[in-house]
């Protein structure tokens, strides 16, 4: 179950490190998102090799991690959309 969560983990950042150019989220979620990719698929590969420390940060830390990354950036992006709309809205009055 654990391996399921780190593997999710890795899918998940790979999406997020496509998907966050595409609607122009600021440099520092996609540098997160990338930097965290990196970390989870080098744990799991040290893992792999027999190291036992990096079982840890590939099931628990860095999912949570991700999932705050997560949680942040659709904050951002919501706050941002309606910030956007109540401008626009300003415009026909």
């Amino acid at each position: 179950m654990d391996f399921l969560a780190a593997f999710g983990t890795l899918w998940c950042l790979f999406s997020l490190v496509l998907f966050l150019p595409l609607v122009d989220a600021p440099r520092l979620f996609r540098r997160g998102a990338a930097l965290l990719l990196t970390l989870q698929f080098l744990a799991l590969l040290a893992y792999g090799y027999g190291a036992a420390a990096p079982y840890v940060l590939a099931t628990h830390d860095l999912p949570a991690l991700t999932l705050v990354l997560i949680g942040t950036a659709t904050a951002y992006g919501l706050q941002a959309h309606r910030g956007s709309s109540s401008r626009a809205g300003q415009g026909r009055r």
